[in-house]
């Protein structure tokens, strides 16, 4: 963000000014991204289930000087030596800072909306702009209200274009980010049923995402896609402009038709922008195939590596440090990055703002490759920097202990092939990789978080590994995302999760006596089931001197697992009672049948019945106590009982209603392809004969991996691109075979094994278990891959 001084701030958003008038040059609106205070604002942004203002004293600890507030707002006295600005809305002024940055700037502005291909879009066009001038495009997905906002701040003025992704996921929101976007030119890339469940219809979609064509000059689409009709219908025709496949004769590098839509979108944007590069057709077979998404992976002595090097400057730099701030915590953090590419800035001017943004951010070891970083190397004399001019130099050189308990970000243009140093520093080889999209997960917790009322409290389970995604990781996104509670089934997970530095409060279902001591010791909460559990640990607290020790009491409702049961309550109160040092915190129980409809009569009992019991208690006791019964697919269907809290857990991973994302995809790769005639036999036990002249593939998976083998001679298809290829012979304990005969592929070459497509649901189906069993069978000698859009 350029420089603002809080009351050009506050005239510009019409807000009050109390205290000095800073000086701010960034805009947070997150108190975990803060780790340097100076020249920063931060921004107290309300949501539905959080509000930035019960954030405004641990930004103050984090010396952060500058506050932007709503009117509602009265502790100034606390903060005695900070600014504030008093706006009506936090959000609205946001918005209004950013449209007066954005009509600063006089050049063309690309903005690209529809249902999916917007970032992929706006990078392929990246890859094929060849001017002179700045090329500005707003970091990773930042799409939302908040997000166009923060990208529209970041615009210099001096861009020769700016293209601005603009999402939305309900009516009324297009027409806030038209006011700040202002394009001068709209993409529409495809409209399809993502960010559906708001709207009564696609027509209804596309209606309101057709509201930020409002001013602008050109509408680019596809002639023969859904929108087309309606786009001409709204629009004139001296506005649009079309594309057709038959109209752009191009050699394409990729066969596949998202890549193939997306290419054609890219290069009708730039020539209605009259910016396509003139050598278009060489420049076209020059487009990489580009992961978009950044990448968390587990490293080499104990480090973790965030690898976002699909690409690189200055906004995303900041971006990508913000992420790793949150999620660094204790550890040491250290950057690689590369020369930045077509910046449009001198050497010295673009590494002068990195070497103060990595002064700022206390980054401990700064590692540069480059010429261009080699040429400034004065300008980082305040951090702990090493140098070299190629990637290739840094493999030779680098000493991999320098990484023990780091957060290691890798942050590096195309061109330097950082993938290279990640293979390095990964702490597995493994070609099959379970890859986790902590987006989707969050989208999950939004969906039924937005299923309950206000007030209502949220449990997530990470129990087995986060029913194998992984529990680290997982619970680190989840506490990012404020969660009220963790749920663990044994004590040994979550002391894993405390020794990592997860703070968040963590239940422990399945608690074994004999681990009581050392859940005391790292502050987890247990499930109190029976009488003789409520003695030993009330015991043990009184060995610890712990006093109001919180307890979570399961009652037995009709599970018949564990839990107390009707008969016992009388005497369980009178226990509790008697040892002040617990205290239940919640009550709750086990819902047999929630999935099913033709059990809801006895779910209908059970809710009745813990209802009964639970008002007992809480009736015993002046303390407010939480109560909780829905699991997954009883917040979905049973919404009288969500009480105070309901547990979320295998809808958290995306199963259960069509809304949800999935947040699971096994992969492997194929390591060898050999051609077999007809009549040759297949694998172990000679278990299938070929039928004809066959084509082979060997993936990297077996049943040691999770890949069973119940699924081989054909039983289970893995995906390679759009075409599925069945197993053929048995599945092996580290390798599968299978029938690629007509498939056009290539060693080293991905096959999906379960995701959105073949899913999990028909893998559970094929093996006659349940989606839990598929997703905890996957092996731990699997690599994970956390992945954010």
């Amino acid at each position: 963000m350029e420089e603002y001084k809080l009351s050009q701030i506050a005239e510009i958003t019409s807000g009050k000014v109390i205290g000095e008038d800073r000086i701010c040059y960034d805009i947070s609106h997150d108190s975990r991204n803060i780790s340097s205070g100076e020249g920063v604002l931060f921004i107290a942004l309300a949501g539905q289930r959080y509000n930035g203002h019960s954030y405004i004293k641990n930004s103050y600890d984090r010396r952060i000087k500058a506050f932007m507030v709503s009117t509602d707002f009265n502790e100034f006295e606390l903060y005695p030596d900070a600014s504030f600005i008093i706006v009506e809305s936090p959000l609205k002024a946001l918005q209004e800072l950013a449209a007066h940055n954005r009509a600063l700037y006089k050049g063309a502005l690309l903005a690209i909306t529809g249902s999916s291909g917007k970032t992929i879009v706006k990078e392929i066009i990246s890859q094929l702009f060849d001017h002179d001038g700045r090329l500005f495009r707003s970091p990773k997905s930042y799409n939302s209200q908040i997000g166009v906002a923060l990208s529209l701040l970041m615009i210099r003025g001096d861009e020769k274009l700016v293209i601005i992704e603009a999402g939305i996921s309900q009516k009324g929101e297009m027409a806030s980010l038209e006011k700040m976007i202002k394009p001068t030119h709209v993409l529409i890339t495809n409209i399809g049923d993502a960010h559906s469940e708001n709207f009564k219809s696609k027509d209804e979609k596309l209606q309101e995402k057709l509201v930020l064509c409002k001013d602008a000059n050109k509408i680019i689409y596809h002639k023969e896609s859904y929108a087309a009709q309606i786009i001409e219908a709204t629009y004139p025709k001296e506005r649009l402009e079309h594309w057709s496949y038959d109209t752009q004769n191009i050699e394409l590098p990729f066969n596949d038709d998202i890549y193939r839509e997306n290419i054609h979108h890219a290069i009708a944007s730039l020539t209605s922008l009259e910016m396509a590069p003139s050598s278009l057709k060489e420049s076209v077979k020059k487009i990489e195939r580009l992961n978009m998404r950044l990448e968390l992976r587990a490293g080499l002595h104990n480090s973790e590596i965030i690898n976002d090097s699909y690409n690189s400057d200055f906004g995303s730099l900041q971006v990508a440090i913000n992420y790793m701030q949150s999620i660094a915590k204790e550890r040491k953090k250290v950057i690689i990055i590369s020369d930045i590419l077509q910046s449009g800035e001198d050497n010295k001017s673009l590494y002068s703002k990195v070497a103060k943004l990595i002064t700022d951010t206390h980054i401990d070891l700064f590692i540069a490759i480059g010429e261009g970083l080699n040429s400034c190397k004065e300008l980082f004399k305040d951090n702990n920097t090493l140098f070299y001019n190629s990637t290739l130099e840094f493999i030779d050189g680098i000493d991999t202990s320098l990484f023990k308990d780091t957060t290691t970000l890798l942050k590096g243009c195309r061109e330097f092939k950082f993938e290279r140093i990640q293979s390095i520093l990964e702490e597995k080889l493994h070609n099959t990789t379970l890859e986790v999209n902590l987006d989707n997960m969050l989208h999950n917790l939004a969906y039924h978080r937005n299923l309950t009322d206000k007030g209502v409290k949220i449990m997530a389970m990470v129990k087995a590994q986060s029913y194998g995604a992984g529990n680290y990781e997982v619970a680190r996104e989840l506490e990012k995302a404020h969660i009220d509670y963790l749920a663990v089934a044994y004590a040994d997970e979550g002391v894993e999760l405390r020794k990592k530095g997860v703070t968040s409060r963590i239940v422990v279902l399945g608690s074994d006596p004999f681990c009581f001591q050392t859940m005391i010791e790292y502050k987890l909460e247990p499930e109190i089931y029976s009488m003789q559990a409520l003695n030993n640990f009330a015991k043990q607290c009184a060995i610890s001197v712990e006093q109001e020790y919180p307890i979570h009491i399961k009652i037995d409702t009709g599970m018949h697992r564990l839990g107390f049961c009707a008969e016992e309550i009388a005497e369980l109160i009178s226990k509790v009672k008697q040892y002040p040092q617990i205290k239940i915190a919640t009550i709750f129980s086990h819902l047999a049948g929630s999935d099913d409809p033709k059990h809801m009569e006895f779910t209908e009992s059970q809710i009745e019945l813990f209802d009964k019991i639970s008002s007992k208690i809480c009736s015993a006791f002046s303390h407010k106590i939480l109560r909780h019964i829905c699991n997954s697919a009883g917040i979905e269907h049973y919404p009288k009982a969500h009480f105070d809290m309901v547990r979320v857990g295998i809808g958290l991973y995306g199963f259960g209603d069509s809304n949800l994302k999935y947040v699971s995809t096994l992969k492997s790769i194929i390591t060898q392809i050999r051609s077999v005639k007809e009549g040759e036999s297949i694998g172990y036990g000679r278990a299938e004969i070929t039928k004809r002249d066959s084509k082979i593939a060997i993936i990297s998976i077996g049943y040691a991996d999770g890949f069973r083998r119940a699924l081989s001679c054909g039983k289970w298809s893995v995906k390679i691109g759009e075409h599925l290829a069945p197993t053929i012979g048995n599945i092996c304990m580290d390798t599968t075979m299978i029938d690629i005969t007509n498939i056009d592929t290539k060693v080293g070459d991905f096959v999906t094994i379960f995701g959105e497509a073949p899913t999990v649901s028909a893998m559970a189906q094929q093996l006659d278990t349940i989606e839990y069993e598929v997703l905890t069978d996957v092996s731990m000698r699997v690599k994970r891959t956390y992945i954010k859009d």
